[in-house]
């Protein structure tokens, strides 16, 4: 399928395309197939303006996994880093590229270096908030995986020593089976200890530890790694990617005017229509100045006079302009 998809001579739709990828994509992450070629081919799609580019992201998460050698993931995260991840880009571009590095990262943790780990983390203190969370859930993917690649401010400090759970599991499976062969050799010899109480040593929480210790520590914390590099996280991850964890969160877009329009009406539904409401009930008396309307002239006209009277020198002269302005208007007419 894959042979098809590269020949020149293939005229299909780019849904096709697009489709024959995400199908190729899921066969190599279910069952973890090498096919190297593939990743080359797509990264001539990861541009910000390609069609459909957030599923390509997805594709390209879907096929990786453990058994692709990291080198040739470095050059997939190296172009959505350029053409994702930069300041000239918009912050739902960015969001994508780093939730892609991040879901890339979960199934082979080899594919990036310490120095453009630590370039990315430094998005962490976004203004915005989609680009903050997928810088955090990156630093959060490797505190857990391998902290040796982050900052020594990304990591997280304990109050004990690092690993030190590990000794202590281990401690415990030896103390089983050496309790294991102490039931099975006192089972066969007669019971002189009568009347003794064993105390045990682990009431005493408080860890001494020995050289020898330190040294067992050291081999286990390797071999916790080394099957954490393996297996990816220590959480479980789906073989399918879904869209929205490229996308990420997403603030609510603004809505148009059409859309406004719709949610006032919707508000409105129920309720009842605005105005004075006694105009709504019969038998009301009507407003001062419904009654001034109605007034005879012969009562207000007194009123008019006595109101010229008292007009000021300016307001005459004012209203002398207007009325010449109107008569010159008039007389165009």
């Amino acid at each position: 399928m894959f042979s098809f998809l590269q020949k020149p001579t293939n005229n299909d739709r780019f849904e096709v395309k697009l489709m024959t990828m995400n199908f190729i994509s899921r066969m190599i992450g279910i069952h973890k197939l090498i096919l190297l070629n593939f990743y080359t081919y797509l990264i001539r799609y990861i541009q910000p303006h390609q069609r459909d580019v957030t599923m390509v992201l997805v594709i390209i998460a879907q096929a990786s996994h453990g058994l692709i050698p990291p080198d040739v993931l470095e050059p997939v995260i190296k172009a959505i880093t350029n053409n994702f991840v930069s300041d000239h880009c918009s912050n739902g571009v960015m969001a994508a590229g780093l939730n892609a590095i991040r879901e890339i990262c979960v199934r082979q943790p080899l594919a990036i270096d310490a120095t453009l780990l630590q370039d990315l983390t430094e998005y962490r203190s976004d203004r915005d908030k989609s680009v903050m969370m997928a810088a955090r859930s990156l630093i959060g993917l490797f505190r857990e995986i391998n902290p040796e690649l982050l900052k020594r401010k990304d990591r997280i400090i304990a109050d004990k020593v690092e690993g030190i759970e590990l000794l202590e599991e281990y401690k415990q499976k030896m103390q089983e089976v050496e309790n294991g062969w102490e039931i099975l050799s006192n089972s066969t010899s007669e019971d002189d200890d009568e009347g003794w109480i064993d105390v045990s040593s682990d009431e005493d929480h408080d860890i001494l530890l020995t050289p020898a210790d330190f040294a067992k520590l050291n081999e286990l914390k390797m071999e916790h790694k080394a099957e954490l590099m393996v297996n990816g996280s220590k959480q479980e991850h789906s073989d399918i990617v879904n869209v929205n964890t490229i996308i990420g969160p997403r603030k609510k877009a603004k809505q148009d005017y059409e859309e406004r329009l719709e949610s006032i009406k919707a508000g409105r539904e129920g309720r009842e229509k605005f105005g004075h409401k006694s105009k709504k009930v019969e038998g009301t008396s009507t407003t001062n100045r419904e009654k001034k309307k109605r007034k005879a002239f012969m009562m207000v006209v007194h009123k008019n006079v006595l109101k010229k009277k008292k007009m000021s020198l300016r307001d005459k002269q004012i209203r002398l302009t207007k009325g010449t302005k109107g008569n010159k208007k008039r007389s165009k007419r």
